[in-house]
């Protein structure tokens, strides 16, 4: 985990560190976020640290994504896109899904978070614009994909070119991946923490 560690309030600098070691002070954090990875950390210890570097009241934030699909803003086009990125995601690729990564798809929810105050937020995302080929690029860059990837590279090669096919299908486009221009939806869910203050008020 990197992060931008202040020596002075108008400037800061970069570290290298594991997120459940963090070089920075007691009660010195206002705003701590783990951002997609918070599934691969030693959760138990990464809690002990946050509890330790947040200061009281501070807050710590928990998102991550699960899939990016397509988009083109004609309902049953995009229904299709979703249809065949979560078969991809959901149905040929989880016999891949590391256990490290499968709390994530339940979105937490069976991780008990040793703070008073949880906010769970499941319908924030965004838009943004790219190209068709940008699909697979985004496949490409799954643990689960690289894990079938590790073990039948022709299958997956495979796998990967069927669905851009079925992309192509879809959009019902002459032209190549690379220069037909494609949106993305990417939804996030978000889980917000607040440290307490109370037994800082007690003292």
């Amino acid at each position: 985990m990197s992060g931008i560690f202040p020596n002075s309030p108008n400037e800061g600098h970069a570290r290298i560190a594991p997120a459940e070691c963090l070089p920075v002070g007691d009660s010195s954090v206002h705003l701590l976020t783990a951002a997609t990875c918070f599934h691969w950390l030693d959760i138990k210890a990464f809690f002990k640290e946050a509890e330790r570097v947040l200061m009281p009241g501070g807050v710590l934030a928990v998102y991550t994504s699960m899939a990016i699909y397509p988009v083109t803003g004609e309902e049953h086009t995009d229904y299709q896109l979703r249809l065949i990125t979560n078969k991809l995601l959901y149905e040929d690729l989880k016999p891949y899904r590391s256990l490290k990564v499968q709390p994530a798809f339940e979105q937490y929810g069976n991780i008990e978070f040793p703070f008073e105050d949880i906010i769970r937020v499941s319908d924030i995302g965004h838009t943004y614009m790219g190209n068709a080929s940008d699909a697979t690029g985004y496949i490409k860059s799954v643990s689960t994909f690289q894990n079938f990837r590790s073990i039948n590279p022709l299958k997956a090669d495979e796998l990967l070119q069927d669905y851009q096919n079925s992309i192509m299908d879809i959009l019902k486009t002459n032209t190549g991946p690379d220069v037909t221009p494609l949106a993305y939806r990417r939804d996030y869910f978000l889980i917000l923490c607040r440290k307490s203050t109370k037994k800082y008020l007690l003292n």
